[in-house]
């Protein structure tokens, strides 16, 4: 598949207490994937917003400490996934993890500032463990601009918007709805 694809890079769902069944994960499997020549976007699928009505899914704390201390834990937790997958360096350094958070009611404004928190503890965590951070979300129904104004801000977004029903060698990720261009830099 890897020659006949027009894509080089993998999403990783790596772990978390949301995580579909997606199948098991081993560092072989990954080894043998880099080999092949793909690139991973490793992602982490924790808690979700406090007011999230996915069904199944373990939600964080409307308290916006709390919500933070559990960012802090489920980075914790996805870096210790990573490292035992063979991702980061061997002192647990040098990888990038995205958190999915998936839609949710972003008129709760008590529900939107726990998930800033929540997203500022994981950022902070990470960063201070010497790792790159990301956060993948729907521009408008994930609130990611929201990200851009919290105390400790992730390094990389990766914006969902469906705007196109298959594969587009013309898509773009500028003029977004519910997404300034000038709030993550290409670096």
């Amino acid at each position: 598949w890897f020659i006949a694809s027009p894509y080089r890079v993998w999403n990783l769902y790596i772990g978390g207490s949301s995580r579909a069944n997606c199948g098991t994960l081993t560092a072989a499997f990954i080894n043998s994937l880099a080999a092949q020549g793909w690139q991973f976007i490793p992602t982490w699928v924790g808690p979700q917003a406090a007011c999230s009505t996915i069904p199944g899914v373990t939600k964080m704390s409307y308290d916006t400490a709390t919500a933070f201390n559990q960012g802090t834990a489920e980075a914790d937790a996805a870096l210790n996934v990573a490292f035992n997958l063979g991702l980061p360096l061997p002192d647990k350094t040098g990888t990038v993890i995205y958190y999915d958070l998936e839609a949710y009611d972003t008129s709760n404004s008590a529900c939107r500032n726990a998930a800033k928190s929540f997203i500022s503890g994981w950022t902070s965590q990470l960063r201070a463990r010497g790792n790159t951070v990301g956060v993948y979300g729907a521009t408008c129904s994930s609130a990611i601009s929201d990200f851009a104004l919290i105390a400790n801000v992730p390094d990389q977004i990766w914006a969902a918007w469906w705007h196109y029903s298959g594969y587009n060698a013309d898509a773009s990720v500028w003029n977004l709805l519910c997404l300034d261009n000038t709030l993550w830099a290409i670096s």
